[in-house]
């Protein structure tokens, strides 16, 4: 029995990451199908692409891109590549380029801005940083930052720059190239040390501007983290290796092994192989530089999922079933969750088996059933009751019988005794057996007798053998037909045979010869009775002094008690006496009293008893030598008495006032001179124990009592507290000016904030200073904030020309803090807006010096206005099939040019008549996307004057 399931192979290939989807975020937008805006042309913008296929820096990946870093030098900020462990995020504005503040990340910044508060360089730069820090002063700067080009020029030029970015894993290696200079290299183990060991990171571009702006754009042109491949044979899969370092240069591929691949030296060839394969291209360019890539291509079938664990089969006994189904490549799961490809059965089940690899499933089923060689029993030789029938069951599976009445049923059904036979037999064997059945009767009713007392060491043995009986049962489990009887208790038996069974009781009993003790002769106190209780058996009779039968008897009074114990056993007698006991007198110790020095015995004067002092012992004296109290228990078993006296002892006082002393002023101490049962009398006539002191001097105390006196003093010092400190306000100074702090108090200490001990502290620098002043009783503290004024400074920049109606912003902020502004026609802001030529100065101060910048506006003519559209569509539908642009001035001359995202120039033209049809030098089709137009010209302008401009800007070219 089968059943089969084969599911279509998946195919599984590697698609180009440039085409893949990029999230854009804050002013970011996409121009084209791989181009983005990133920034426009505007101060305070922040925008990033994040791509939804993620890294793994396992493997090797190659970012391939062309960015347009502006077109204004001096422009701000740039551009940041960026791997994060977080699927978007945009850092901060300005110099932070929108990556500063994305933690866990390592980033590739070009920066076109010098922020020399970031350690960056004068050139525009390159550098490899991390962790949302872009400061190369900083522990996020991780190499460079070098020149973005290797001449250090300017690279904000209206041109697209080719730029790669690749990682090994191997040496941990990540590398710069831009157009075809290497331009930096970073090797370390960033998986562990930024990303917490996390191999999978997402990755994207970022960008910012702050009060400078710039235009910023991105085009992905291939992105490859060379993942493995797993295909269904004779599926294909096409691969990319990605473009040259720079485009526009001849680039080679060289692809091994051959078999397997549609094209050896192409881009994108497609892959067939038959078996599994590693594939490897060399991609050398015109730059010199040559990389090397691999995919594992894993190749499956589907042809081999096929198996056949053959027919359904019974095993006889002993038998077992081979299913061995091994076949290279593919994966096995048994019906009980087995994975081997073969295996031996041999129990009867339905086993199935299911095939698999990533082409898809297949399953076979087989039922296995077992049978045994007949094994026939009929049972011993055995006999049945009369009237009963008796059935003979011989069943087999699968199997014929034969009885000896030649019957062919399993079994066979007799009410008389005799001789039967049957013979089975099966696919696995034959068996007979034979079997002789007797016919009986149960066995008759039985007595074992009346019930009976047996004496210690008497025994008994109860008969109750059967000629037909088969069984015996006693109460204790016994099989024998004889019972040994040693202890007393309920016998019974049950005699049987298969046809029933009869059954009898009887109770046996043990009794002794009788003993008795009713103990040692005994002393009762006065009021007291004694009870005897004598009971031995059941069988027992008993006889006292006074001829009373109960074998409990009562004493209330002094005399001899005897009693007599009788049964069938045996007679035993005993007698006791008892007499009467009183309690002990009272005991007396004597008066409380008090010693001074010495001993004394205390004695209760009562003998004859015993004795408990209140330390555990038991003497009838107690010798005692300190204060206490005293207690005596006197006992007898009837009774006993306490007496308790307290015996006081005196010495010679002690006192010890302490050391001498110091106190604070206004604070008090409480002098101690409590010594037991003593007098006190002071230095001043106070006769009290404690005595409160708040002023210096000396001071003594005796204490006295009848056994002598004692004598102490002590000195007592008050320390004052410090007054308040005043170092003055904050104040302000110009540099070389110096002040003397002075925190002056006589018998005090000092600590000044650098830990000076000094009254006095002389200040040279800014800062902030402080003073502790104080003794043991307690500290007064002040500071003082000094600032120091630096010298002004300003920078109003280069003079400037402006067009006549477009004003100029001069800046002219001080880094100095708290400072004062004045221009020459008494303006006091640091900024200030021209639209006029002249000569501007502004003047900055502060409480110390003033300095003074000035710049000369100059005015231009620059009426001529340009009109250059942002698109046009090729696709000879007679509708803005061709690119021109126009003017209204006087023209003198002018160049036009147009270039695609690489930076080759596509279009030239020095007549505005000439247009553009979208076609390359070559006269290929030049294909959609985003290029960039700059025009260089000359007119005349309003005052007769030749004026020169430039202008640039984008065209999208759509067919």
């Amino acid at each position: 029995m089968k059943h089969v399931t084969l599911l279509a192979c998946l195919l599984m290939a590697s698609i180009p990451g440039a085409m893949a989807q990029f999230t854009p975020l804050g002013n970011a937008s996409q121009t084209s199908t791989a181009c983005f805006t990133i920034t426009p042309n505007a101060a305070g913008q922040a925008g990033a692409i994040w791509h939804s296929q993620t890294i793994d820096l396992t493997r090797p990946f190659d970012v391939f891109a062309t960015l347009f870093l502006g077109c204004a030098d001096g422009g701000a900020d740039g551009i940041v590549f960026v791997m994060h462990d977080q699927p978007v995020a945009i850092g901060l504005t300005g110099g932070g380029m929108g990556y500063q503040g994305i933690n866990n990340s390592v980033a590739v910044e070009f920066d076109t801005w010098q922020n020399t508060n970031k350690g960056d360089p004068f050139q525009d730069h390159v550098a490899v940083v991390s962790n949302g820090d872009n400061n190369h002063n900083g522990p996020g700067n991780l190499a460079g930052p070098v020149p973005i080009i290797p001449t250090g020029g300017n690279v904000e030029t209206c041109n697209f720059r080719n730029v790669r970015i690749s990682w090994d894993p191997a040496g941990d290696s990540l590398s710069v190239w831009v157009n075809c200079d290497q331009r930096i290299t970073y090797v370390g183990d960033i998986v562990n040390t930024i990303f917490g060991g996390n191999s999978i990171v997402y990755w994207g571009f970022v960008s910012s501007t702050g009060a400078a702006s710039n235009l910023h754009q991105v085009c992905v042109t291939d992105f490859n983290n060379y993942s493995p491949i797993t295909m269904c044979f004779p599926d294909t899969v096409q691969v990319s290796a990605g473009p040259g370092t720079a485009n526009g240069l001849t680039t080679t591929y060289t692809w091994t092994p051959a078999t397997g691949l549609s094209n050896v030296s192409i881009r994108n060839p497609l892959l067939h192989p038959d078996t599994t394969t590693t594939f490897s291209v060399d991609v050398a360019d015109g730059c010199g530089i040559t990389r090397t890539r691999s995919w594992e291509v894993t190749v499956g079938y589907d042809s081999i999922l096929t198996v056949d664990l053959g027919p359904d089969t019974i095993l006889c006994s002993g038998q077992t079933l081979d299913l061995d189904i091994y076949t290279p490549g593919i994966s096995y799961l048994w019906s009980d969750g087995l994975t081997d490809s073969a295996r031996t059965v041999a129990v009867a089940d339905t086993y199935w088996v299911e095939t698999s690899n990533f082409c898809g499933t297949f399953r076979d089923t087989v039922i296995v059933n077992t049978d045994d060689t007949p094994d026939v029993n009929l049972g011993n030789d055995t006999t049945f009751c009369q009237g009963d029938t008796l059935t003979l069951d011989a069943t087999s599976s699968n199997a014929t019988y034969a009885w000896q009445d030649n019957s062919g049923l399993p079994t066979f059904s007799t009410p008389t005794g005799g001789i039967y036979f049957v013979r089975v037999e099966n696919s696995c064997g034959i068996d007979r057996d034979t079997i002789l059945l007797s016919v009986t009767t149960p066995p008759p009713a039985f007595s074992m007798g009346p019930d009976t007392v047996l004496c210690d060491g008497n025994n008994w043995v109860i008969d109750v053998t059967d000629p037909i009986a088969t069984s015996y049962l006693w109460q204790d489990g016994a099989a024998m037909p004889t019972f040994d009887v040693q202890v007393p208790g309920v016998y019974r038996v049950e005699v049987g045979n298969k046809c029933g069974a009869v059954s009898d009781t009887i109770l046996i009993d043990y009794d002794s010869t009788p003993t008795v003790d009713l103990g040692p002769d005994t002393v009762l106190c006065q009021g007291q009775s004694y009870l005897f209780n004598v009971a031995f058996s059941p069988y027992t009779s008993y006889l006292w002094q006074d001829n009373s039968t109960s074998p409990v008897y009562t004493v209330i009074n002094a005399g001899n008690y005897a009693v007599t114990l009788t049964n069938g056993c045996g007679t035993a007698t005993d007698n006791v006496d008892i007499t009467y006991l009183q309690p002990p007198p009272d005991p007396f110790l004597g008066n409380d009293t008090v010693l001074c020095g010495g001993s004394l015995i205390l004695n209760s004067g009562l003998g004859g008893y015993s004795y408990l002092w209140q330390d555990g012992s038991t003497n009838p004296t107690l010798t005692v030598s300190t204060e206490a109290t005293y207690s005596l228990r006197v006992s007898n078993k009837c009774g006993s008495e306490q007496d308790t006296i307290v015996v006081g002892f005196e010495t010679i006082p002690e006192v010890d006032l302490g050391n001498d002393t110091t106190i604070c002023e206004g604070q008090s101490i409480l002098l101690n001179a409590i010594y037991s049962r003593s007098f006190y009398e002071w230095e001043n006539g106070f006769t009290g124990p404690l005595r409160n002191i708040q002023s210096q001097g000396t001071y003594e105390v005796r204490v006295f009592n009848l056994c002598g006196e004692t004598r102490d003093q002590i000195n007592i010092t008050v320390l004052p507290f410090p007054e308040s400190v005043d170092l003055g306000g904050d104040q302000t100074l110009c540099i070389g000016d110096s002040l003397l702090l002075d925190a002056t108090q006589p018998g005090f200490s000092y600590q000044w904030q650098n830990g000076s001990a000094e009254p006095q502290y002389l200040v040279r620098f800014d800062g902030t200073y402080s003073v502790r002043v104080g003794n043991a009783c307690g500290t007064e503290v002040d500071q003082i904030r000094v600032t120091y004024l630096s010298v002004p400074e300003v920078e109003l920049g280069e003079d400037q020309v402006i067009c006549d109606g477009e004003p100029v912003r001069l800046d002219g902020t001080s880094p100095t803090s708290d400072v004062r502004y004045a221009w020459e026609n008494g303006n006091t802001s640091p900024i200030r807006t021209i639209d006029e030529p002249g000569l501007y100065r502004l003047t900055v101060s502060n409480g110390c010096e003033s300095v003074t910048d000035s710049v000369t506006v100059t005015l231009r003519d620059c009426n001529c206005v340009v009109h250059v559209p942002t698109g046009f569509s090729p696709n000879d539908d007679g509708e803005n099939d061709e690119y021109y642009w126009a003017f209204a001035c006087n023209l003198q001359a002018a160049n036009f040019r147009i270039f695609d995202r690489w930076g080759q120039l596509v279009f030239q033209s020095t007549d505005p008549a000439s247009r553009w049809n979208g076609t390359l030098p070559d006269g290929r089709q030049a294909p959609e996307g985003v290029y960039v137009w700059v025009l260089d010209f000359s007119y005349i302008g309003v005052t007769e004057a030749t004026v020169g401009d430039q202008k640039s800007g984008t065209v999208t070219l759509l067919r």
